[in-house]
């Protein structure tokens, strides 16, 4: 699998991850009996939190209770140790940095929930999963650093049983990469997506390795909503003489590059958003940004099916 997205963006470099795990020893030692809610600021690096997964849980709270979940690109454990949280589900987690695995097992210990949550460290477009064993896969934002990713799709299906679903939540492309424009091209390389898909390339790959689709919902309106307030914050800070400094990278993807990839804020007018965001606004021109460049990027919350036997 591919470095780049590895090199380039801060939350997947040790250090910051020791910053985390800091953070999550401090809590631990001051409450001492803890849950998954007590690291959920902490342990989800994607848009929107865990509000997909809320979606899905409750369109799906018909499954058993049993069940095992594999989580594709786990990360340090959070929306793992969310869904157990919530369901009972088992979690079997897999990533590819060994220190987020490393990071997940004792975050999961603070938790309370070892016994019921496993992380594995692998590449999926490499190492085999167990076949036919979950009930269920999950993945969020994940496929986005993967260009070559039906190896993966493959190992997904291979893991699932018959009749199993799979989770899927992440960028997917509104036209081609070679329709995209200079700075379309430049912001997706100072925000890594190598592995950003069209909708139809997505279905395609999917298809080709034998899943079904279930339902396809763009979610992008509440990743960009996330993505904004959290650019506020780090620039709010940025420029606030008594608030610690965001991190470097913090800033530079968080604060400048994300709010222009992530726009789907036209249900909101020009005045509004700068209201809403003024910092943001100021920094980007919001209304040059939103409403005089178009879209090329959308989210989407996709279920997708292993077929019955």
């Amino acid at each position: 699998m591919s470095q780049e997205w590895i090199d380039q963006l801060y939350i997947y470099e040790k250090d910051y991850i020791n910053l985390v795990l800091e953070e999550a020893r401090r809590i631990k030692r001051e409450k001492g009996e803890c849950d998954y809610k007590d690291f959920e600021h902490l342990d989800v690096f994607h848009p929107a939190g865990n509000a997909g997964l809320d979606l899905f849980l409750e369109s799906y709270k018909h499954l058993p209770q049993n069940i095992t979940v594999l989580d594709v690109g786990s990360g340090i454990g959070g929306p793992g140790r969310y869904v157990n949280g919530k369901t009972g589900w088992r979690i079997y987690g897999f990533d590819y940095l060994q220190h987020y695995v490393d990071a997940a097992k004792e975050i999961t210990e603070y938790s309370g929930q070892g016994q019921t949550i496993e992380y594995h460290h692998g590449d999926i477009l490499s190492d085999p999963l167990p076949e036919n064993a979950f009930d269920m896969a999950m993945t969020t934002a994940v496929f986005m650093y993967i260009p070559e990713g039906v190896p993966g799709f493959r190992n997904i299906y291979k893991a699932l049983k018959p009749g199993a679903i799979f989770y899927w939540e992440d960028y997917y492309l509104l036209k081609e990469r070679d329709q995209l424009n200079a700075e379309e091209r430049k912001l997706l390389e100072d925000f890594p997506t190598q592995g950003v898909r069209t909708k139809n390339t997505l279905l395609q790959e999917m298809q080709g390795v034998g899943f079904e689709l279930v339902e396809w919902c763009d979610f992008g309106k509440e990743w960009s909503e996330f993505a904004w307030n959290r650019a506020e914050r780090f620039l709010t800070r940025h420029y606030s003489e008594d608030s610690k400094k965001p991190l470097k990278g913090e800033l530079f993807s968080y604060g400048r590059i994300v709010p222009q990839i992530l726009k789907d804020l036209k249900h909101y007018t020009p005045q509004q958003i700068k209201e809403k965001w003024p910092v943001t606004d100021r920094e980007l021109d919001s209304e040059q940004v939103i409403f005089n460049k178009p879209e090329f990027i959308g989210v989407s919350r996709v279920v997708f099916k292993k077929p019955e036997a």
